[in-house]
């Protein structure tokens, strides 16, 4: 036997099969003995492990919740502030939609002693960062060895900065930056 794709689309509540004959999957409910579609999508049978899952065809937004991972970049700076445009979160290969403006607050930027925004961030620069609060509005931390920039291109030339003894440099502009970098700079994870 092999996997099965049904081109008719379910909606939420549709009848799926029994708990006899299917598992229920991603995207199903089961209820007193009977599969439904949890979610608007395909249905999708694995026979061999004998599973039904809906696989959506409309993918639901991603929601930013506290303590969540995320990769922004920075789009403005003012004095006591950084604020930055959210990209991605950790664990989601979905597309933020929505509001997706985060802040950071001076205090949240390092567990050492930051003077002004400007000296640990800068335009443009790819941050990761923790949610430390969604509502009202998102308040992200890079205070965090782990956290900070992991990628910042000279303003001068456009060459991505390299590493090098806790600074940023531009071999090709003779740059040397000092940020808040993430330990693993450069490194691309998130």
């Amino acid at each position: 036997m092999h996997d099965s794709e049904n081109e008719t689309i379910l909606l939420p509540g549709d009848y799926i099969a029994t708990s006899e004959e299917f598992i229920a999957g991603e995207g199903t409910y089961e209820e007193e003995g009977i599969i439904y579609s949890a979610v608007m999508g395909k249905l999708k049978l694995h026979r061999n492990e004998m599973l039904a899952e809906i696989v959506p065809v409309v993918s639901s937004p991603v929601r930013i919740e506290t303590d969540d991972i995320i990769i922004g970049r920075v789009a403005k700076i003012v004095k006591g502030y950084v604020f930055v445009d959210i990209c991605h979160k950790r664990g989601d290969e979905r597309e933020i939609t929505g509001d997706n403006y985060a802040r950071v607050h001076i205090s949240n930027i390092s567990n050492e002693y930051i003077k002004d925004t400007s000296q640990a961030f800068s335009e443009n620069d790819i941050i990761r960062a923790r949610v430390t609060r969604t509502d009202p509005s998102l308040e992200i931390s890079t205070a965090r060895e782990d956290l900070g920039v992991i990628k910042s291109t000279c303003h001068s030339c456009g060459d991505t900065f390299h590493h090098k003894n806790g600074k940023l440099v531009c071999d090709d502009c003779d740059i040397v930056l000092k940020r808040k970098l993430s330990s693993d700079y450069g490194e691309w994870k998130i």
